[in-house]
């Protein structure tokens, strides 16, 4: 009898229905986890299948600044990269120069530069951010995801080459040459199969002339050529050189036009010391709208300066007087 009582406690409390909260954390505690893939920095480029496997091609060439700042430390990087345009509507060519400083403490100095003459320039010091134009003055900025975009832009030349190409390059593997004192492997360039990526459905609505161009390249575009050479650091697997040239054409109702890309680049200052100054002056962060910046400027009582700045209007300077300051 002794030996009955236990067990019909066991199946009494086994027939008591568990609330559903309890179930849903047993099945969360006892449930596979899924496994994290590492961060990219992690993950080791092989630079022996660099030629033979799309994926460690892929991640090498397409790697953004954050990472290369994780793998490398410090670094410089200058970069020339020609558009060049030729077709029914004439002859366009468009240079731009690019400066990345990153220092080893995550300072960061961003430079982008065209010769029509504009362009941007961002200095990260010290956790205080600040940007400007090409003429303007440095004004404060929040960092958040739009910095992280812009620095993929500035050092992201290649990849943008690459990926434009529909990662159509193939790579043959040369000798182990030097670049900046680091051990790099060399690379030649030349035309391989396409593997264009997934792209989003075209739109078929009414477009302006510029729109349709832009399209026409966007979606029509052919590879033709691609040349040149690249160098990546042999531990890191970050490239250190590139020498690119690509070709593409493009066809339309108006004929066919050829565009062409020539990249120069180069990483320097390789675990070295990078120091990133901070700007001065650096002018305060305009907190109000543009809207109603805009709608003071209009009647006279702010005007916006350089950088977006709000200034007082002065009645000498500016022909606004203090009556009609008072009508308005």
């Amino acid at each position: 009898m002794r030996r009955t009582v236990p067990l019909l406690l066991a199946a009494l409390l086994a027939c008591i229905p568990s609330r559903p909260e309890n179930r849903r954390a047993k099945e969360r505690i006892f449930s596979a986890h899924p496994v994290e893939p590492p961060p990219p920095e992690k993950v080791p480029i092989d630079l022996a299948r660099l030629a033979s496997d799309p994926t460690t091609q892929d991640h090498a060439l397409t790697m953004g600044e954050g990472e290369a700042a994780a793998r490398l430390g410090s670094f410089r990087l200058t970069g020339h990269l020609v558009l060049s345009f030729d077709g029914p509507g004439g002859k366009l060519a468009l240079a731009e120069e690019r400066l990345v400083e990153q220092s080893a403490t995550g300072d960061l100095h961003l430079r982008l530069l065209d010769d029509p003459g504009d362009g941007m320039e961002l200095v990260l010091a010290s956790g205080k951010l600040a940007g400007r134009g090409r003429w303007g003055p440095f004004v404060a900025r929040e960092a958040n995801g739009e910095l992280d975009r812009q620095r993929d832009e500035v050092f992201g030349a290649l990849g943008s080459l690459y990926l434009l190409s529909d990662r159509g390059w193939k790579l043959s593997p040369k000798e182990l040459t030097n670049s900046a004192g680091r051990a790099c492997q060399r690379f030649d360039v030349d035309l391989g199969p396409a593997r264009p990526p997934e792209r989003p459905p075209r739109f078929t609505g009414r477009l302006d002339p510029d729109s349709v161009d832009h399209f026409a390249f966007l979606f029509g575009r052919a590879l033709t050529s691609a040349s040149g050479s690249l160098c990546l650091d042999q531990e890191a697997g970050v490239p250190l050189l590139a020498n690119v040239t690509v070709r593409w054409i493009v066809r339309a109702d108006g004929g066919s036009s050829r565009v062409t890309a020539t990249l120069a680049q180069k990483l320097f200052d390789v675990g070295r010391s990078v120091v990133v100054a901070a700007p001065s002056p650096v002018l305060p962060r305009v907190r109000r709208p543009r809207g109603q910046a805009a709608a003071l400027e209009r009647f006279g009582f702010l005007k916006l300066g350089d950088g977006g700045t709000l200034v007082p209007t002065s009645p000498m300077t500016d022909g606004v007087t203090d009556a009609a300051r008072q009508k308005n």
